[in-house]
């Protein structure tokens, strides 16, 4: 599991992401992890290993710390108007 399926997950989720614009990651992360699992389930059953299950455990994140800093305060700044327009209707 650590070497062969994690580094086939590992390959095929960074092709997928190369396919995209840094930007479109988070809202493709569904559909990449999709094209993974497409890739991988296959590709190891017809080795006769039975995968499962494959999942994304803990989300996208940058190793390039301001490059996430930079998304996390984007994300928060996104949050606080959502919430600032929910209390405005409320109050109306």
């Amino acid at each position: 599991m650590d070497t062969e399926v994690r580094a086939r997950v590992h390959q095929v989720f960074a092709e997928q992401a190369a396919k995209h614009d840094f930007t479109q990651l988070l809202g493709k992360k569904n559909e990449m992890m999709q094209a993974v699992r497409d890739d991988v389930v296959p590709f190891f059953a017809d080795r006769g290993i039975a995968v499962t299950t494959v999942g994304l455990l803990g989300g996208l994140r940058f190793e390039n710390r301001e490059i996430q800093r930079s998304i996390d305060d984007a994300v928060k700044a996104s949050q606080l108007r959502v919430a600032a327009e929910a209390e405005r209707e409320a109050q109306e």
